[in-house]
């Protein structure tokens, strides 16, 4: 699984974009993946990056969703609760770690990716078609679907060559379980769902990229129209923040 933003803040010289090899890192991939597994899912109304929101509004409506999360990378687990906010196009992420230090704040549009990680001063930045690969083959989030797996149910999706979707629990009405993958690569995406109001919504995710990386995110709370500051869409990169990138 390999990597790889922009911000006003910083200024692009060979300088100040430095390339690092985050292999080694759990949070980072991790991350990434999560972002595009759990984002741009909702209905609501979207806030430009940047802007205050809609018509110069401090607040947008948005779905609204807090993750529990537990990266497992060569067997040592990382905790870190998600909170993830959803319009039409664009979504907001921002996650904690133990002692409730901030370990991460994100942007997702359907065609980028930009987070920011403060407790290393660090960032990606790229376009969400770049963003996953796993070990062996891509993992294209536009064939995939990745972007629709918040509020849609994977059977109800169209993927690309070679993806397929297996139901685990057919006779279960109210709480699905999905297993999506593709046999000739060695990553694996389980997803289970439940109904929240009129729709279906991510319950719980896991996902293993059949090596020694594995994520395991579970819904704690879910609100849907809740009324979010435009803050929260807005990713600021501080100047002399590190790139990383594979």
């Amino acid at each position: 699984m390999s990597l790889r933003r922009r911000g006003k803040s910083r200024r692009k010289t060979a300088e100040r974009i430095v390339t690092k090899t985050v292999f080694n890192r759990t949070t980072i991939p991790a991350a990434v993946l999560l972002a595009l597994c759990i984002g741009c899912g909702g209905s609501w109304q979207s806030i430009p990056p940047g802007q205050d929101g809609p018509a110069g509004r401090e607040s947008v409506l948005a779905d609204a969703y807090l993750f529990d999360c537990k990266v497992y990378r060569r067997g040592k687990p990382t905790t870190v609760r998600l909170e993830v906010f959803s319009t039409d196009s664009i979504t907001a992420l921002g996650g904690r770690a133990y002692l409730g230090k901030g370990a991460l704040k994100g942007i997702l549009t359907p065609n980028r990716l930009t987070l920011y990680f403060p407790t290393r001063n660090e960032y990606v930045d790229q376009p969400v078609e770049e963003a996953v690969t796993s070990s062996d083959c891509p993992i294209r989030p536009g064939d995939f679907g990745l972007s629709d797996l918040l509020s849609r149910r994977p059977d109800s999706l169209g993927f690309g060559a070679g993806i397929q979707v297996v139901r685990r629990n057919p006779t279960e009405t109210s709480r699905p379980e999905f297993a999506v993958f593709d046999e000739a690569c060695s990553w694996r995406l389980e997803l289970t769902y439940d109904r929240q109001g009129a729709g279906w919504r991510l319950a719980r995710l896991e996902f293993s990229d059949g090596a020694d990386l594995r994520v395991l995110a579970k819904r704690r709370r879910f609100k849907a129209r809740a009324n979010v500051q435009a803050g929260k869409f807005q990713v600021e990169i501080p100047a002399g923040a590190v790139r990383v990138s594979p």
